[in-house]
């Protein structure tokens, strides 16, 4: 409160206090009337003016633990806004992860979320089309949003999950430009569950859609020389 509105506040109790004292000596002097009860009022009205005085209400702080929780909040929301758009956040051009080592991809898309461990079931391993049987190893990274297989040591196999809506086929150059991959035209397979385009570009054997009910749930990419038998 300012110091203005402090001077009203003090003056305000006064004028009651000289009412109460006026009352007080008026009340002293009728017949009938003891001295100590125009003491009580006397005592009132002092306690009056103190509360005038020293009981003004204060501005209310500002606590320095809410200011912080806050700032961390609002910390937390800008990274949560910056962590829920696609992987080509990182990956502006998907060919910067052709035929990388895994210590070369780390460097691209940081640490994988769990151990680069072997493909699951049989040996471990792929047959090429070449009809070399390769060793297959399995990564995952920025919270498992990109799978790769490492084919003989090197990325070979890319799937990312998509997380915003894309349809199909209204979508298809979008979702393409997102990670560097020129416009595909016409499909070599189009199913309820994937689009394929193979030997469309330089570099890359197949590139797929998974779909569902119109929608493209992710994005896969084969690196020509990593491409085996399975469909």
């Amino acid at each position: 409160m300012g110091i203005v509105s402090k001077v009203l506040v003090s003056v305000g109790l006064v004028a009651i206090d000289m009412a109460i004292l006026l009352l007080a000596i008026k009340l002293l002097f009728k017949k009938g009337l003891r001295a100590w009860i125009s003491g009580i009022v006397l005592v009132i009205g002092g306690l009056l003016l103190g509360a005038g005085v020293f009981l003004i209400p204060k501005a209310p702080g500002v606590d320095s633990a809410q200011v912080s929780a806050q700032a961390q909040s609002n910390t937390g929301q800008g990274q949560a806004q910056t962590n829920s758009g696609e992987a080509n956040q990182v990956i502006k051009d998907i060919h910067e992860l052709f035929h990388k080592s895994p210590a070369e991809i780390e460097k691209i898309l940081g640490k994988p979320n769990g151990p680069i461990v072997p493909l699951q079931g049989g040996n471990h391993t792929l047959k090429l089309k070449s009809g070399k049987q390769v060793p297959v190893t399995v990564g995952s990274y920025l919270g498992e949003t990109v799978q790769i297989n490492f084919l003989d040591g090197t990325a070979g196999h890319i799937w990312i999950t998509l997380k915003e809506t894309y349809k199909y086929p209204e979508d298809k150059n979008k979702v393409l430009a997102l990670y560097g991959i020129p416009q595909i035209q016409t499909p070599a397979r189009v199913t309820p569950f994937s689009v394929d385009w193979e030997n469309s570009l330089p570099g890359i054997y197949k590139v797929q859609f998974g779909m569902s009910e119109g929608r493209i749930n992710d994005l896969g990419v084969v690196f020509l020389g990593a491409e085996d038998i399975a469909e």
